[in-house]
Formats: structure tokens, C-alpha cells, sequence
């Protein structure tokens, strides 16, 4: 559901779907999927203009620092790290993160 959400690229859409991945995380607790999707969907709220500030960014970093300490070296945490990369503008190390999860 947060996935159908998120696709639509419409402000209340996306915040949906953070609705509902919080309450999944809640609900399941320490799970890399959930936590990289989620992740993912704030970056998404960056690229759409919705979330134009540091918030998201700052809320990706924050998921990131429990992805690597919990989830080191999984497709989530890697693939996630890329995108945060690539939307900061650290091409290089978006790639490198990008091939080492494609790699698993």
C-alpha cells in the first residue's frame, strides 16, 4: 500500500506512504526493508519539491547511521546509501554503493 502510494507522486500521497511505513516500523520493528523504504520515500518527497528543506535529508542520514551499525553491507542499507549519495551529489560514492549491493 505504501509502495501505491508513493508512485503517485502527490504531496498527500507520499506522506501517506511515510504514515504508513512509520507504522510498519513500529508495528515490526527492525526490519532493513521497511527502514530503506522509508528512507527512500523521503528522498522521493525531496525530488518531487514536496520536502525542500534538510528534514528529509536529515531523516534518511538518521536511518542510514541505524542501517550500517544494525544491517551492514545488505542490499538495503547499500542501495539506500546510494540514493542518498547520488541526491547529495557524491556521484562517486552513489556508484560505489550502487555496484557493491548490485554485486550481492
Amino acid at each position: 500500500m505504501a509502495r501505491s502510494e508513493s508512485i503517485k507522486w502527490q504531496p498527500a500521497s507520499i506522506e501517506r506512504a511515510i504514515q504508513l511505513l512509520c507504522a510498519a516500523r513500529e508495528l515490526i520493528g527492525d526490519n532493513a526493508l521497511i527502514q530503506a523504504t522509508l528512507g527512500r520515500v523521503y528522498l522521493q518527497s525531496r525530488e518531487a519539491g514536496i520536502g525542500c528543506s534538510d528534514r528529509p535529508l536529515n531523516n534518511v542520514r538518521e536511518i542510514l547511521n541505524q542501517l550500517e551499525f544494525k544491517h551492514p553491507g545488505e542490499f538495503s542499507t547499500l542501495s539506500l546509501t546510494a540514493w542518498y549519495e547520488y541526491i547529495t551529489g557524491n556521484i562517486g560514492n552513489a556508484i560505489y554503493a550502487l555496484k557493491s549491493a548490485l554485486s550481492l
